[in-house]
């Protein structure tokens, strides 16, 4: 398997540096205005990104708490360490971990842990996705009325972009059957490549938040784009939609189109 070495230590070191936090006490910060911080984001970030500068020195980092750098061609690794913390920080048993390395901005190994379930899911550009080593793929015969999708949290510090999300749920929560906010784009996408969803939207700017579920979803069939419909790219992206099928993409990328015109 291609990237053998890094999917081995991505599979390894994610799981391995839970169990070494999980027994820390949250002490619960403010991040920003709308967000938290907790010490296990702090305690699995620095455990994780010593790791790979201990295994990888030559490659660059993007971390969510520490490492916020801008993402260029090089070999670069993408950390989230707590994926979901203000789920996490209210008791809501709906958060994870997940990483991947990125080659010419486009991630061609990632990894998703989801501690509590201890579902493991991993992708291997052109080699498929895997859950806990079994081979998983998308559901491609949900019918649209059938449909579940999910939808990420409204941003803050973007209007246009939160009036075009609306917009897009009035669009599409008639057609299908149910809409989900599960408030952690490491479910979202994994519920898609697992097939237990059917389509979902994560509108964000951060590298480490859409990497492995870009990956993860287009391993296990999903189609990918950006929020109007065009291929999606960390050179011009605004949000990633990863649908089972063309149609319930297309149903997305019209809820979206009609909103920002509305707007």
């Amino acid at each position: 398997m291609k990237y053998a070495k890094e999917l081995e230590f991505l599979t390894t070191e994610l799981k391995a540096a839970y169990e070494k936090v999980k027994g820390l006490s949250m002490h619960v910060k403010q991040k920003s205005t709308y967000d938290l911080v907790t010490d296990l984001d702090y305690g699995m970030e620095k455990i994780l990104t010593a790791r790979i500068r201990e295994q990888f020195p030559e490659d660059r980092l993007i971390a969510e708490e520490f490492s916020a750098v801008p993402l260029t061609d090089s070999r670069t690794w993408s950390v989230d360490p707590i994926d979901g913390t203000v789920n996490m920080a209210n008791g809501i048993p709906i958060f994870g971990v997940q990483a991947s390395l990125l080659i010419k901005k486009k991630p061609v190994a990632a990894c998703v842990y989801h501690p509590l379930s201890g579902d493991l899911i991993y992708a291997v550009t052109g080699e498929g996705t895997y859950v806990n080593g079994r081979r998983t793929h998308v559901n491609e015969g949900k019918s649209i009325c059938n449909a579940v999708l999910s939808f990420a949290d409204y941003p803050h510090t973007d209007s246009r972009l939160a009036e075009g999300e609306k917009y897009a749920v009035e669009h599409v929560y008639q057609k299908v059957a149910k809409i989900r906010l599960f408030g952690c784009a490491c479910y979202d996408f994994s519920y898609v490549a697992m097939g237990k969803t059917d389509g979902t939207v994560i509108i964000s700017k951060n590298v480490w938040d859409l990497a492995p579920g870009w990956l993860i979803c287009e391993e296990a069939g999903a189609y990918c784009c950006e929020l109007d419909g065009s291929p999606f790219s960390f050179d011009t992206y605004k949000g990633l939609i990863a649908c089972s099928t063309e149609e319930l993409k297309d149903l997305m990328v019209r809820g979206f189109t009609e909103g920002f015109s509305k707007i």
